[in-house]
C-alpha cells in the first residue's frame, strides 16, 4: 500500500511513475532519526518537551489535529525532495497513545484517497468527521462507524467546497479551525479561488500572483475580492462568508473564544508577519482596488519616505502600511515562512493568552501575546518559545504545526528535513510539551450526546472538540437554554468561558438573545460586551444596523 503526499511549502514538486512504499522507508537506516531533545531549548524554564512519536510510526508530519478521544490525525509528505510521486494517493494517519503515558503506542492508516493527487496542508477532526484541506478541494470523510478506519460502503466522503486554484503550489488552501459560534473558519493563499457552494454563493478572489481570470470579477455578494483569504463556512456548507482579503499565504489561522482572527502571514523578504485580521480588512499585499498589480508595482514613494533598507531588503510598502485603506500589518519578524499556529486560553501549561507560530525558515516556535488596545489587538513583539540551541543549529529540524491535546498539554510535529542543502532526509517526529515537575495529565472523558456533556466540552483546550460542542448546543436550540444559562453564572470570573456561552446563547432563540442583549450593555467589561455584539450579529444580522447606530459613541472603541 502507498501511502505519500508531497509537501509543497518551498514549491518543490517532482514525479516519477513509481514511488517506494511508506513500508520500505522504515526499512532505511536514515528514516529513523531526528533532533535529540537536548538540542532544544525552550522560553519557558516551567515547561519541558519530551518525544511522543518518531519514525516508522509517521514520516515527514505536515498537519495535526486531535480528536476528544486523544488520537492525533495528521498527513504526511515522505516524498519531498526525493523526485517521488504514487500513483497510489495519498493518506491521513492517526496516531494513539492508548495509556495516555506521553509516549505514542500505535500508528495506522485511516484512508488511502487516490483522488488526493497533492498535498493535504491542513486537517481538522469534529467528532467523527475529519476534514481534510487538499486542492483544489476541502474533503469531509464521515466515520460512520467510528473505528478511525474508512471503510468503503459505511463511510462517507463529501466533497464540502472545490474550486481553490493551484494545487501545485502551497499559496492555496490551509487547514480549517472551528470557532466559537460553531463555524467552520479557514485560509487560503494568493493563487485564488472560484468557489460555489450548495446554497447558491459564488465567491471569487483573483490576483496577479495566481489566478489572474479572477481579477476585477465581482463574488455574488458585488463585491470584489483580492488574492489571500480568510474565510468562514457553516457546517452544512452554507453561508460562505469572507472575513478578510488581500494575504500574501497565510497558511493557518485561530480563531480566539472572543471572536478575533489570528494569522501569520508569509513573506517577501524580509517581510512575515503575525497579524490579527480585523473582519473584512484589506491586509495590503497586493493592489488594493483588484490585486492585479503587486505592492512593487503600486508603492508611492511617500509610503516609504527613508527608502529601502537594502541591507534587510525591508520596506514598509510591502504591507502598504502607511496607504489609507491597508489594514496595519501587526508584528513584522523578517524573512520566514510561518506554517501552524495555535493560541493556548486555558491555563495547564501556564500559557494562557499565548499565540504560537511555528517557522520552518527559523526553525524555531515564535510566541507573542495578543492585546487589546483601544479599537484593534496588538499583536506584541514575538518571543522565541522553542528553538535550537545555538551549539545546535545544524539539525534538520523543521516545525510544520502545533495542536493542544484534551488533556491541554502541547504539540509540535517536525517534518525533519534541511530545505536548503538538499539532504533528502526522510523523517520525522511528533513532540510533547508540558508543565515540568507536574502531576501527569488526565485525558478528560468526552461526551456529545448529553448537554451536561457538550458544556464540559466547552472547556477543552483542544479547538475543534470545543467548537464542535457548541455547533451541537446550537442545534438543540431553546431546550438547553436554562442548561447554559447555568454554566454563563458557574463561569463568572472566567471570561473565555463566558464568552463562549454568549456565542452559544446568541443562537438559541429569543431568550437567548435578550441575556446577550445584557452583556452588551455592560460597560464594565469590554470584552465580553464586544463578544455580546459580534455574537447578536452572527446569530442576527438584520439588528445590527440599529445595533450600530446606537453604540457609534460608544466609551468603548471595539463597537465604534
Amino acid at each position: 500500500m502507498t501511502k505519500i503526499i508531497i509537501l509543497p511549502f518551498l514549491c518543490l514538486v517532482a514525479s516519477l511513475s513509481a514511488a517506494p512504499t511508506r513500508e520500505a522507508f522504515a526499512l532505511e537506516e536514515r528514516s529513523i532519526t531526528g533532533v535529540p531533545i537536548d538540542a532544544f531549548e525552550l522560553g519557558d524554564d516551567n515547561l519541558t518537551i519530551e518525544l511522543w512519536a518518531r519514525s516508522p510510526m509517521i514520516f515527514s508530519p505536515v498537519a495535526m489535529d486531535f480528536d476528544a478521544q486523544g488520537r492525533l490525525w495528521l498527513t504526511e509528505g515522505i516524498d519531498y525532495q526525493r523526485g517521488l510521486r504514487t500513483e497510489g494517493g495519498r493518506s491521513i494517519m492517526v496516531l494513539e497513545d492508548k495509556d495516555w503515558d506521553g509516549k505514542a503506542d500505535s500508528s495506522h492508516v485511516f484512508v488511502t484517497d487516490p483522488d488526493i493527487r497533492h498535498a493535504a496542508l491542513g486537517i481538522a477532526v469534529f467528532d467523527n468527521r475529519i476534514v481534510l484541506s487538499s486542492t483544489p478541494s476541502i474533503i469531509v470523510y464521515t466515520d460512520v462507524n467510528r473505528n478511525a478506519v474508512f471503510d468503503e460502503g459505511i463511510d462517507k466522503r463529501e466533497v464540502f467546497l472545490t474550486g481553490f486554484r493551484d494545487a501545485s503550489h502551497d499559496h492555496t488552501l490551509h487547514a480549517v479551525v472551528g470557532a466559537p459560534s460553531g463555524q467552520w473558519h479557514f485560509s487560503y493563499g494568493n493563487r485564488g479561488a472560484d468557489i460555489k457552494t450548495k446554497d447558491g454563493r459564488h465567491h471569487i478572489s483573483g490576483c496577479y500572483y495566481g489566478y489572474s481570470d479572477g481579477i476585477g470579477k465581482k463574488s455574488s455578494d458585488g463585491e470584489v475580492y483580492v488574492g489571500g483569504m480568510t474565510m468562514r463556512v457553516n457546517p452544512d456548507g452554507t453561508g460562505l462568508t469572507p472575513t478578510g482579503e488581500n494575504m500574501r499565504n497565510s497558511h493557518d489561522m485561530f480563531v480566539s473564544s472572543f471572536g478575533d482572527i489570528y494569522q501569520s502571514d508569509n513573506d517577501d523578504p524580509a517581510h512575515a508577519r503575525i497579524s490579527w485580521v480585523m473582519e473584512h480588512a484589506n491586509m495590503g499585499y497586493a493592489d488594493l482596488a483588484d490585486g492585479s498589480r503587486s505592492w512593487e508595482e503600486v508603492a508611492k514613494s511617500w509610503e516609504e519616505p527613508a527608502g529601502w533598507s537594502k541591507s534587510l531588503r525591508f520596506s514598509r510598502s510591502h504591507w502598504r502600511e502607511n496607504y489609507p485603506g491597508a489594514f496595519p500589518p501587526g508584528t513584522i519578524y523578517g524573512a520566514g515562512s510561518p506554517t501552524g499556529n495555535v493560541l493556548i486560553e486555558d491555563d495547564t501549561l501556564g500559557l494562557a493568552g499565548t499565540y504560537l507560530v511555528a517557522c520552518m525558515v527559523r526553525k524555531e516556535v515564535m510566541a507573542v501575546t495578543p492585546k487589546w488596545k483601544d479599537a484593534q489587538v496588538e499583536m506584541g513583539e514575538h518571543q522565541p518559545f522553542i528553538r535550537l540551541k545555538k551549539d545546535r543549529k545544524g539539525e534538520f529540524f523543521l516545525p510544520t504545526d502545533l495542536a493542544l491535546a484534551p488533556d491541554g498539554s502541547l504539540f509540535l510535529s517536525d517534518f525533519y528535513n534541511d530545505t536548503s542543502r538538499g539532504t533528502n532526509q526522510v523523517s520525522g517526529s511528533i513532540y510533547r510539551i508540558t508543565r515540568k515537575g507536574a502531576k501527569p495529565l488526565a485525558l478528560p472523558q468526552v461526551n456529545f450526546s448529553s448537554t451536561s456533556g457538550l458544556l464540559q466540552a466547552l472547556k477543552n483546550p483542544a479547538v475543534n472538540v470545543r467548537s464542535h460542542a457548541a455547533h451541537l448546543l446550537v442545534k438543540k436550540g431553546k431546550e438547553v437554554f436554562g442548561s447554559v444559562h447555568e454554566f454563563l453564572e458557574e463561569m463568572n470570573g472566567e471570561p473565555v468561558l463566558q464568552a463562549r456561552a454568549l456565542w452559544v446563547l446568541a443562537q438559541i432563540g429569543e431568550q437567548g438573545e435578550q441575556l446577550v442583549e445584557k452583556f452588551l450593555h455592560d460597560e464594565k467589561n469590554e470584552k465580553l460586551q464586544v463578544v455580546a455584539y459580534r455574537a447578536l450579529r452572527h446569530a442576527n444580522p438584520m439588528g445590527t444596523l440599529a445595533r450600530s447606530s446606537e453604540y457609534a459613541y460608544s466609551k468603548n472603541l471595539f463597537l465604534r
